[in-house]
Parts: C-alpha cells; sequence; structure tokens
C-alpha cells in the first residue's frame, strides 16, 4: 500500500452493535473519528444497509479529519465468516475505496496478506465460535483434518466437553499442556478448561489443584483477562464444592471479565455466580441468571443459555424470553426447515427452492441458532413435533 505517503489512512471496525471509523496520518496521528451506533452484519440487516453504515461511520471521520485523500483503508468487519462473504462486501466497499483491504479476524487477513496464520489458524478461531453458537457439526468439519495443529487443541477439547465427553476433553488438555508446560500464560486457557471438565467428572481434588495452577500464573503475569480466567476457576470449583468463598471470586471475575471486554465469559461468570448464590439468596441468584440469561440471547451461545433457563425453572421462573415455535423463523427458514426434516442435504434443498448452496447453509445455521439445537437430526426431530408440512399451512 505505498499510496498511503500521499494521503491518510482510513481504518473500520464494523461490528455487531456499533461501527467505529478513525483517519490516521502516515505517522499514526488521529485526525478524524466517526461513530454510528448501528450493525454493520450483513446477515443481520442486509448487505446495503450494512454498506450504509460502514460508509456513514467512514463519513463522519473523514469530515472530522476535513476531507483529505485516503492513501489506504482497511475495514474490520463482522459477518465476513467466509471468504464469499469477504467477496460481497468487496465489491460494495471497492466502488468507493478500490484498494481497500477487507478482513475479519484471520481468514481475510491471511488471504490478502498471503502467508499462514502466526498465532491461530482461522478453521480454529471460526470453530471456537460455532461452538459458543452451539454449532457443534460445523466445528467438527471446521476442525477436521487440523487435528494436529497445536492450536486447535483448545477447541477439539471444547467440542469434546460440549458433546459430554469428558474423558477425551481431559486427555486433549493434558497432551497439549505436556507439550507448552503448566507454568505460563500459553497454558491458562487449557488450565482454565481443564476445572470446568474436571468439576463435571466430580473430581474436585483436581479442580481445586488446575485452579491454583491458573491462579499462580495469574500473580505471576499481571494480566486482566488471566486473573480474571483465574477467579472464575476457582470459584467453579468452589460452588462444587459449596464453599462460602466462591462467590466472592466470581464476582471478582464477572468484573475483571467486563473491565477488558470480554462479555460471553462475563456472562459465564453472573451465571455461576447465580448458581453460587442459589441455596442462600434465591431472589438474587434469579436476577443474575435472568441477566446472563438475555446476554447469552443476545451473543447468540444457546448451550449457556440453555443451563441458565434450567436454573431459572427450578425457581418457578420462565426461562426463555420468548418461545421456540415456528412464527419465530422466517417463512423461508420454516420451508428450508421442512426440507432438512426430510432428509435433504443443502444441495438438495438449494435445488428444490432454486438457492445458492451457501444461501442454504446460513438459513440452516440461522435455524438451529434460533431453534436452540445442535444438529440437523435435532432440529428434525423438532420439526416433526412441531412445524406442520407446507400443504397443511396452504389449507388452514
Amino acid at each position: 500500500m505505498a499510496g498511503a505517503r500521499d494521503g491518510v489512512l482510513l481504518g473500520v471496525d464494523g461490528g455487531n452493535t456499533k461501527t467505529i471509523a478513525l483517519v490516521a496520518r502516515p505517522d499514526g496521528t488521529v485526525v478524524g473519528a466517526g461513530r454510528v451506533i448501528e450493525c454493520a452484519d450483513p446477515y443481520a440487516v442486509g448487505l446495503e444497509h450494512a454498506v450504509r453504515v460502514i460508509e456513514s461511520a467512514a463519513e463522519l471521520a473523514l469530515a472530522e479529519a476535513g476531507a483529505p485523500n485516503v492513501g489506504c483503508s482497511a475495514f474490520s468487519l463482522a459477518g465476513a465468516d467466509w471468504p464469499e462473504d469477504l467477496d460481497d462486501l468487496g465489491r460494495a466497499l471497492h466502488v468507493r475505496w478500490p484498494d481497500a483491504l477487507i478482513v475479519n479476524d484471520g481468514i481475510g487477513a491471511l488471504r490478502a496478506a498471503g502467508h499462514r496464520s502466526r498465532c491461530v489458524h482461522p478453521a480454529a478461531k471460526l470453530a471456537e465460535l460455532r461452538l459458543t453458537q452451539g454449532r457443534l457439526e460445523e466445528a467438527e468439519q471446521l476442525l477436521a483434518g487440523y487435528e494436529e495443529l497445536p492450536e486447535a487443541a483448545h477447541g477439539i477439547a471444547h467440542l469434546h466437553l460440549a458433546r459430554g465427553e469428558e474423558a477425551l476433553a481431559a486427555a486433549t488438555i493434558h497432551r497439549r499442556l505436556n507439550r507448552i508446560g503448566d507454568d505460563n500464560v500459553l497454558a491458562a486457557p487449557f488450565l482454565a478448561m481443564l476445572v470446568e471438565v474436571q468439576v463435571s467428572q466430580g473430581d474436585l481434588d483436581g479442580a481445586d489443584a488446575s485452579a491454583a495452577r491458573l491462579g499462580r500464573i495469574a500473580d505471576a503475569s499481571g494480566i486482566d483477562r488471566v486473573t480474571a480466567m483465574a477467579d472464575l476457576a476457582r470459584g467453579r470449583a468452589g460452588v462444587a464444592r459449596g464453599s462460602a468463598d466462591a462467590a466472592g471470586a466470581l464476582e471478582a471475575a464477572l468484573a475483571r471479565f467486563a473491565s477488558v471486554g470480554m462479555s460471553v465469559e462475563a456472562a459465564r461468570a453472573r451465571f455461576e455466580l447465580a448458581r453460587a448464590l442459589e441455596a442462600d439468596q434465591p431472589e438474587v441468584a434469579v436476577g443474575e441468571a435472568r441477566t446472563a440469561l438475555a446476554e447469552f440471547e443476545r451473543f447468540g451461545a444457546p448451550r449457556d443459555a440453555d443451563a441458565a433457563a434450567e436454573l431459572l425453572r427450578r425457581h418457578g421462573v420462565k426461562g426463555r424470553t420468548g418461545p421456540k415455535d415456528a412464527g419465530h423463523l422466517t417463512r423461508r427458514e420454516q420451508e428450508v426447515l421442512h426440507l432438512v426434516s426430510e432428509g435433504l442435504s443443502n444441495a438438495e434443498i438449494a435445488g428444490r427452492l432454486h438457492l445458492s448452496t451457501k444461501t442454504v447453509g446460513h438459513h440452516v445455521s440461522s435455524v438451529l441458532a434460533k431453534l436452540g439445537v445442535k444438529s440437523r437430526g435435532e432440529a428434525a426431530a423438532w420439526a416433526g413435533r412441531h412445524l406442520r408440512a407446507p400443504e397443511d399451512r396452504a389449507e388452514r
């Protein structure tokens, strides 16, 4: 991007809740900023609207900077999960910024830069996102073939844990810890997950020991997010033992995760806090669980949301903020779900509905997320119980 010498640098971060643009001189001095409190994810608001939001933020920043010539520009955009998404956004944005670099996480950056990731393979990063979203089949497909990559180990362990395969999860974590050691920052996320696995296995002594190891790493590093992981791990182990100290550790974890912008982890700490308070302060626990549930649903984390909803039901409180019924799906999503229930593949559904396979894939992913199910088989079972066939709907 040699052209950067002839003009300013424009950077835009398009997110799910707000879109921010900055204009800087080549020496790094920021001379303009713009913010639009709107979503720039094309899957959520449509490609045209997302592009308008992005352009609006950029125009505000450029106007504040005095409308200078743009030497180079880079856009980090939500919703660009696959190379095809980058192509769609590129065609729209390159009209105004022909040399713009458009990325999301590692995928676009790797393709644009033409080199392998130095830290985390993009498939591993995307698999972690899909696991949070409860889309286990997609995560497994993303991780297939990368089992020997060091950066895939956490996602593989996460996948085993999500499926209730605690022994496999523990084995994966221990194998990785044997290679990297358990006394450094790289070990922190693995020790945090190991505590969760050991609690699930009923190995409370092991959970205490792993939490203590993580605590020593946090003390030595002084890194807030690692300290938050250690607080959450100590709190989880404490909840399993019924320790009176658990709530304090979880409150500390919640505050630290929130301070570093790790919102999903903050919601998980809040849910664990609700569990810690459930016996002695049920009304407070219900309030914390409600807040955690709302956050999980906002972030699209159905497995976590299910756990929070279950806690609320134990206290006679309606868990879900919205019903999982067919009316929650769009008409097209209902059509796709009906064909999924008939056992059709995405390619076959695409041919039946005259859509692209990619579009069908997006519809299937949306259906799974809205229904809070993990697989096509579970979606098909739900459809068999709740969804009328198209001809039945037409007769009404």
